[in-house]
């Protein structure tokens, strides 16, 4: 195989494994490699259960992409955000005091 460079892409999700079951998990998110020729061709490069990465055909996969919402903080955590860095704030000495602060 030439040397190429390997550059992480989309995440997929296995919506169809009859032809390769040992190779891919159904409803399993899988990291793609950006591969603009094989993509080209109907085909996407995968790291399948063996932990390389295979071709395989692109209607297998679905587009895994988080919404908006989970990519940019709220403004509920803007405003924390901009209060610890303006020295206000809590912090806590470990994850048990910031829960017993919580009640949780």
């Amino acid at each position: 195989m030439p040397d190429r460079a390997i550059q992480k892409s989309d995440l997929l999700i296995c919506i169809n494994n009859s032809d390769y079951p040992a190779s891919l998990v159904r409803e399993k998110v899988y990291q793609s490699l950006s591969d603009s020729k094989v993509e080209a061709e109907g085909f996407v490069r995968v790291i399948d259960e063996s932990g390389e990465d295979y071709l395989y055909p692109a209607s297998l996969f679905a587009r895994a992409t988080p919404p908006d919402e989970t990519r940019s903080p709220n403004k509920t955590t803007i405003k924390a955000m901009n209060e610890i860095e303006s020295g206000h704030g809590e912090s806590f000495s470990s994850d048990e005091e910031l829960f017993r602060h919580l009640k949780i």
